[in-house]
């Protein structure tokens, strides 16, 4: 059986810092911010085919 998938939707990421993760994803990556909040830990990073809900610890 073969799985053919055209993406992620999202992965959940439980992160020490939320700002130097954001920075190596976009950087190794390429990936922008989709979702900021700013009254929350957390983001929404990512590109067409897979999002990261990164969330600070």
């Amino acid at each position: 059986m073969q799985l053919i998938t055209d993406g992620i939707d999202h992965l959940n990421l439980e992160v020490i810092s939320l700002k130097e993760t954001v920075i190596f994803y976009k950087e190794i990556f390429g990936f922008e911010v989709k979702k900021e909040q700013p009254d929350e830990d957390s983001q929404i990073i990512g590109n067409d085919k897979v999002k990261l809900c990164l969330y600070e610890n």
